[in-house]
Formats: C-alpha cells, structure tokens, sequence
C-alpha cells in the first residue's frame, strides 16, 4: 500500500478566497514548490482535492482550477494527482466535500491506505473531510484556524505555521509512522 498527503488548494497552497481577494488576484505562496519537493521526496503522493462552484458569473472558474492545476503539477517531479468536484453550492454530490468521494477515488486508483496518509487541513470542515474517508492524521495551519483545540480528543492533529513547516514536519517522519 501507498501513502499520500492531501490537501486542499485555498488556505494551504494559496490564501483561502475571501470577499475582498478576486480569484484572478490569487497566487501561490511562495514556499509551495519547495514544500511539495519535500513531501515528494519523502515517498508520498501528493494529492490536492478541491469543490469549485463552476457557475461563478463573469468568470471561467474550471479555466482557472485547470491552470491552478497544472502549476502546481509543473512545481515539482514527484507525482502530483489533483482531483476536483465541479458541483454548484447548492447540489449535492457524493464527490462534494465534506463528502468522501474524492479521496476515496485517488486512495483507489493508486492504492492509498489511509492510515499511512495524512491531511494537511486549514478548517474544521477539511478535518471532517477526511475523517470521512478514514484519515487519521492531520496537520492544522495555525493561521487559518484558531480553535483546533476544541477538536475530539481522538483526532490526531499538529499545528503547523504553514505548508512548508508541515512538509518538513512529514519529512522527519514525526507524523508518519
């Protein structure tokens, strides 16, 4: 079986979309390629699941998640798999987050288990996410997200201050055992 970091793309790879920053003004953090160097090297599947409300007026949003994608694909050599659900806000999908859908896809078809894999999150929602397709390990932003103490006792988190401190956090090996 296979290990895989997932991740979702606002609030980890790139700020998290608020009303007062236009999707087209969003950039990646600058630490995102070296981060994904190091969970690479470090023998795991990077995986970025994402929901895109495709009918944003005005805008091609599937446009700018394909190219959101290919960049960070173009980020690094190692293999980078990125699996979206294009679903509008109100319809509701198997494939929809908080639903476990996607996950399960990517842990299908490159033979992911689940309790060597590990969850970079930024929300409590993203937490639920991948409870729901049996992650047990997650690495909370300390910047996103200020009560990760409230959380259930049986949930296994560690604040980070960002990607990067959780991909050298993953390469140690003090999360992944």
């Amino acid at each position: 079986m296979n290990k895989a970091v997932f991740m979702r793309q606002g609030g980890v790879l790139l700020p998290p979309l608020r009303k007062d920053n236009s999707i087209l003004n969003r950039r990646f953090y600058s630490y995102v390629p070296e981060a994904l160097n190091i969970i690479g090297n470090a023998g795991f599947l990077i995986a970025v699941v994402d929901n895109c409300e495709p009918n944003v007026p005005g805008l091609a949003i599937r446009s700018l998640y394909d190219m959101a994608t290919k960049k960070i694909q173009d980020f690094t050599p190692y293999n980078v798999v990125t699996s979206t659900c294009y679903i509008s806000e109100e319809q509701d999908h198997p494939d929809k987050i908080p639903n476990p859908g996607l996950i399960q896809k990517i842990m299908g078809e490159f033979s992911i288990d689940p309790s060597l894999s590990i969850m970079i999150v930024s929300t409590k929602e993203d937490v639920m996410f991948g409870r729901s397709a049996d992650i047990e390990k997650f690495l909370a932003l300390r910047t996103t997200e200020s009560s990760w103490r409230r959380m259930p006792k049986d949930i296994e988190i560690e604040i980070v201050d960002n990607l990067l401190e959780a991909a050298k956090v993953i390469s140690n090996g003090s999360v992944a055992n």
